[in-house]
């Protein structure tokens, strides 16, 4: 399966430290898809969020998640969509390295302790990946 490692590396080459997304999670039976930026750590994917918000009382029901994102190069859009299961990270040592590595952080939350902040964890399961003129490819992980 090497063919798939370096279609899976080359598509999450895609995602930039910070990116914004389309992300979707499960109220119930019915998706809710808002717009966040998804932290992309060696290797770690994460979403900053407010303790209180939706997305983090959805994903405490139901961890299956997805985002989504389009970026254009030279040649075309290349599509992204990843199917996730999350999960609100507890680590107090994560939460401080992803508060300590992205700036705006303390523009939303006031410290890493702060118990305001919550933070999630992607952890990718199927990644279909687009190139221009292209047939999507499946991936699974």
């Amino acid at each position: 399966m090497e063919v798939n490692r370096d279609v899976r590396k080359e598509a999450l080459s895609t995602i930039d430290t910070q990116q914004l997304v389309s992300f979707a999670t499960l109220d119930g039976d019915q998706p809710r898809v808002r717009t966040v930026t998804v932290i992309h750590l060696k290797d770690r994917y994460f979403i900053a969020a407010h303790a209180q918000d939706d997305k983090v009382t959805q994903i405490g029901s139901n961890p299956k998640s997805e985002f989504c994102l389009l970026t254009k190069r030279k040649d075309g859009f290349y599509q992204l969509r990843i199917e996730c299961s999350a999960q609100i990270v507890d680590d107090k040592t994560i939460k401080s390295h992803v508060y300590d590595e992205i700036s705006w952080m303390k523009d939303y939350f006031k410290a890493p302790s702060d118990p305001a902040y919550s933070l999630i964890e992607l952890y990718p399961v199927k990644i279909l990946y687009k190139k221009p003129g292209r047939q999507a490819l499946h991936i699974e992980l």
